[in-house]
């Protein structure tokens, strides 16, 4: 867990320290196939995906994967994470085909395997919402970044970076496709989404 703070706070030598250490731990105690190790191995993943080195994260990741396959059978949330994992580092390569084909395996079990609300789900949606405004492919990411929010919205606790990355992306659908008062009323919102995010941040 610390290491997964770490990672978000772009110390990735430390992060990669105790990912490792983590690691080796449940190892010793589980062996190769216990889903703690897999998070661990995930961790690693991410750390060498943010220094680019995609060879180790690639490793990293599809060990993660079989474990939760191999654990979980076919189809499970943690199954999703990693195919989001898989998203990440196609995307990194520039494959784009490659990385659209993981997130929308990841959205579908997502949606099969959590409740329909959840934020998780949601959160997979800005991504490949985002995702797609990167391809000018305006009209489908307008329909997922909306699906998103409104379901981030319903949170008993809306998480708030998730929402302004949502609406900062449908500004710039809104922009892209000329309708000038809608991306400024988002620009709006993200921008007192982003203020909130400073004022519960800890100091």
């Amino acid at each position: 867990g610390l290491a997964q703070v770490l990672l978000r706070l772009k110390q990735s030598d430390e992060a990669l320290q105790l990912f490792t250490r983590a690691f080796d731990i449940y190892q010793a105690a589980y062996k190769d196939s216990h889903p703690r190790v897999a998070i661990a191995l995930s961790g690693i993943g991410l750390v060498a995906l943010e220094r680019n080195q995609l060879d180790v994260a690639e490793d990293a990741f599809a060990r993660s994967l079989r474990i939760y396959q191999g654990v979980y059978g076919a189809r499970h949330s943690r199954i999703a994470s990693a195919l989001m994992n898989l998203a990440s580092l196609s995307i990194a390569r520039d494959d784009s085909p490659a990385g659209e084909r993981f997130l929308r395996q990841a959205i579908e079990m997502f949606e099969a395997t959590l409740p329909i609300t959840h934020a998780t789900t949601a959160a997979a949606r800005v991504r490949l919402g985002r995702f797609l405004i990167t391809h000018q492919r305006y009209a489908e990411a307008e329909e997922q970044l909306i699906a998103a929010r409104q379901v981030l919205e319903q949170q008993p606790v809306p998480p708030i970076q998730s929402l302004q990355s949502a609406t900062e992306a449908l500004a710039q659908v809104f922009e892209a496709t000329k309708r000038p008062e809608l991306a400024q009323q988002a620009r709006a919102h993200a921008t007192e989404l982003a203020s909130q995010r400073m004022s519960t941040s800890p100091k």
